[in-house]
């Protein structure tokens, strides 16, 4: 799980999806019992309690202790918008804000080598059927490209909306098989 704050304003809680050890985007709401969530809250409190002076963004990651399910702080995420700040202000913008959401990677790498083209990728979204509906919230969009100079790799980030997590479950689904399908097919 992950706690976030801005300033004294602590944010909701979500869940990390990993893949290994490799990060793959946030979802909310968690899917952690309350019980666990608030054990999670309790401890970043106490965290505020000594960093009163932050005022900008932050955060921490938890792992949960098998058998106990206590929360161990592992890592302290401090002055930077972390994990799904900007999928929530994206998703705060839409006119219709799924309840079921999240920010993952999804590296188009055929695209990414050949040039960022978006709007291959946008057909690709819409011909598979599950780009962004604005009407409902609910599909996919691309909203984020970075590129690692020092390595020249592109990163490409995309928003999944959702009404339930069994929609959701499906349509992080259908990001991976698209991914699948344009690397094998040299999109």
């Amino acid at each position: 799980p992950v706690l976030q704050a801005l300033g004294d304003t602590v944010l909701p809680c979500c869940d990390q999806v990993m893949n290994g050890m490799k990060h793959g985007g946030n979802v909310f709401p968690s899917r952690l019992p309350e019980h666990v969530q608030d054990r999670c809250r309790a401890s970043f409190q106490k965290l505020q309690a000594v960093l009163s002076n932050q005022r900008g963004f932050y955060g921490v990651d938890f792992v949960i202790e098998e058998g106990t399910l206590e929360p161990v702080l592992v890592d302290l995420n401090m002055a930077r918008p972390n994990g799904n700040h900007y999928f929530q202000l994206f998703r705060d913008s839409l006119p219709v804000r799924p309840p079921v959401w999240s920010g993952r990677r999804a590296n188009f790498q055929r695209a990414v080598e050949q040039g960022i083209d978006y709007s291959v990728i946008m057909r690709m979204l819409r011909e598979a059927g599950i780009a962004l509906d604005f009407a409902t919230g609910v599909g996919v969009a691309m909203i984020q490209v970075s590129l690692n100079v020092s390595s020249s790799i592109y990163t490409t980030k995309v928003f999944v909306g959702a009404r339930t997590a069994e929609e959701f479950e499906t349509l992080n689904a259908a990001v991976d098989t698209l991914i699948r399908q344009s690397d094998s097919a040299g999109v």
